[in-house]
């Protein structure tokens, strides 16, 4: 639902918005921007890693890239209207990416497969839908392009008992494998490693200051060529049993 880079509250959200043009704060390296006490400015950012933070930037950017697109082909558009289409739009993308790419490719079933395209598509299809729009309720044109969504009055929204059973930390790694992106790839099309960085220095604000090294270019490619755990039980990381979260802030913890 985009809360990770909106956030969930108003206060939340008052922190991530410039107020100019609809657009969020990004930081002039492409990272996220921080503030006096060093920790991230975004929509959620508790007992985060390097990872997440390059994706939430990521995101971040596509809002603002959507707010120029909007700004350009409607220019009487404020500050509010460009903020509300860009963050439509961008949850739409993020929430198409998991149902119909990323789900469908981390449990490659054909009946999980054939499940979330339903769910996106509705049971007439993707050609179907392409075609002549959606047509039905959900079941046939699927839950996306009602046009009365079922939101209970909280739009960009889903509900918490979703987002409270989705933990799928058997695919963290013990380390990532940082990529030279300034040579051409080797043979097997892979840029070559560089390094590997233990995730304990990716985590919280050490992890911020690791990432801000890295670069958002170099993180991004090593991650896209490296696996990720197995997703099967008894798969944590060891560096998992060491981990110390932070307070609801974002803060570490003054007492460990």
């Amino acid at each position: 639902d985009g809360s990770v880079i909106y956030g969930s509250n108003k206060e939340r959200l008052q922190k991530v918005r410039t107020f100019t043009d609809g657009k969020l704060k990004i930081s002039e390296d492409g990272l996220l921007q921080q503030d006096e006490d060093g920790i991230p400015i975004s929509g959620d950012i508790r007992n985060s890693w390097a990872g997440i933070s390059t994706l939430q930037a990521l995101f971040i950017k596509e809002h603002n890239a959507v707010c120029d697109t909007l700004k350009k082909e409607y220019p009487d558009l404020n500050d509010e209207e460009l903020y509300r289409y860009a963050r439509l739009v961008t949850s739409a993308v993020i929430a198409k990416i998991h149902t119909i790419d990323w789900t469908v490719e981390l449990l490659k079933t054909d009946m999980l497969l054939a499940g979330m395209r339903a769910n996106w598509y509705g049971l007439l299809g993707k050609k179907f839908k392409d075609t002549f729009g959606h047509v039905g309720g959900s079941s046939l044109g699927g839950l996306v392009g009602l046009r009365k969504p079922v939101n209970h009055g909280v739009p960009y929204s889903l509900t918490e008992e979703f987002t409270s059973v989705y933990r799928l930390h058997q695919l963290l790694p013990d380390s990532i494998h940082l990529r030279n992106i300034n040579v051409a790839p080797g043979p097997n099309k892979s840029p070559p490693l560089l390094e590997e960085v233990p995730m304990p220095d990716l985590i919280g604000h050490k992890g911020e200051k690791t990432l801000s090294q890295i670069g958002f270019t170099r993180q991004f490619v090593s991650m896209g060529h490296q696996a990720c755990g197995a997703l099967e039980l008894w798969n944590y990381p060891s560096w998992l049993r060491d981990l110390v979260a932070q307070d609801v802030d974002g803060k570490d913890r003054p007492d460990h």
